[in-house]
């Protein structure tokens, strides 16, 4: 099973694929401008890296309304 982790943050948006026993099968890093980011630099990173089964994402705490996992 392949999963696909994306981790928003404030300048960048980071994509890993991870393949089986947690192994490296794909990474890119795309720059926010002001907050957001090039469809076509998006559709891009993906389309480069191998289909993935299931799609993770990573929030960061944020004040009141995410106090925990």
């Amino acid at each position: 099973m392949r999963v696909l982790v994306v981790n928003a943050g404030s300048s960048s948006l980071k994509l890993r694929l991870l393949g089986g026993d947690d192994e490296l099968d794909g990474a890119r890093d795309l720059a926010l401008n002001h907050g957001n980011i090039d469809d076509e630099e998006l559709h891009a990173a993906l389309a480069g890296m191998d289909r993935a089964d299931a799609i993770g994402h990573r929030i960061v705490p944020g004040g009141r309304r995410y106090l925990a996992p």
